[in-house]
């Protein structure tokens, strides 16, 4: 088997142009098909078939329009490299900032608890990032650990649980580890193997793309962070993320 040759470059960028360009372009014909089909909506008689078909189309269209930005963001975000950026962004601050809009809607309707402890003597949770990016990223990581409960049977554990732990690495002082555990349904073996590769989804197609773990991948890059994933089948999900001392302040 030939072996694939290996891109200059000048052709990357000529590609990253194309992919652009190509997402440019479909959405604005996205934009027509779910323009027009609404106009459909709201002539076509509720319940007839064609308002159904109507229906369809229209939420066809915004589900495409939906990837197509996510593709754009995407490809905007692995364009940014770890050098050129300088923003500092508290870790502790996002944590704490994601789990106060959401710990109590999650406790309330899912039953979920969402406990988050920082290392004692870790006293400085800063790192070089962009805020808004890195807090997508995080806040995609809690998601996928609340919806692991969506499909687990109530009651099955006596306490539904999400732990968010921030400290040093054990095994490398100088770099932060952020680890996310759930006690949720877990995953076998082939969706593990499986789960960060771009469009890949267990879930309904119609409803998701597949691109949450590609999108947060992407955003660790720009912060050379690495992410590692293991699950059980009935035992949990354990997210680590791994900030490396190039970019984790130490903290004294």
């Amino acid at each position: 088997m030939a072996q694939a040759k290996k891109r200059t470059p000048e052709q990357l960028q000529e590609l990253g142009n194309m992919t652009q360009g190509l997402l440019h372009n479909i959405n604005n014909s996205l934009a027509t098909i779910a323009g027009y089909s609404e106009f459909l909506c709201e002539d076509l008689p509720r319940n007839s078939q064609t308002h159904g078909f109507a229906e369809k189309i229209q939420h066809s269209a915004e589900h495409i329009k939906t990837m197509v930005h996510q593709l754009w963001m995407i490809n905007g975000i692995s364009d940014i490299s770890p050098s050129e950026l300088s923003d500092t962004t508290d870790l502790a601050e996002i944590i704490e900032t994601i789990l106060l809009d959401i710990a109590e809607s999650v406790s309330k309707n899912l039953g979920v608890v969402l406990d988050f402890e920082v290392q004692e003597d870790l006293h400085n949770t800063k790192i070089t990032g962009h805020q808004g990016y890195l807090t997508l990223a995080i806040l995609g990581l809690i998601n996928n650990a609340i919806e692991s409960f969506l499909d687990q049977q109530k009651g099955e554990y006596a306490v539904q649980k999400i732990e968010i732990y921030l400290g040093k690495n054990p095994e490398n002082k100088e770099q932060l580890i952020l680890e996310i555990k759930d006690n949720g349904t877990g995953m076998p073996e082939d969706v593990l193997e499986h789960c960060q590769k771009p469009f890949f989804s267990t879930k309904d197609p119609s409803l998701h793309h597949g691109l949450g773990l590609t999108t947060t991948k992407t955003i660790l890059k720009t912060v050379q962070a690495k992410l590692d994933i293991t699950s059980k089948r009935g035992h949990g999900t354990n997210i680590k993320v791994y900030f490396p001392h190039s970019t984790a302040q130490s903290s004294a």
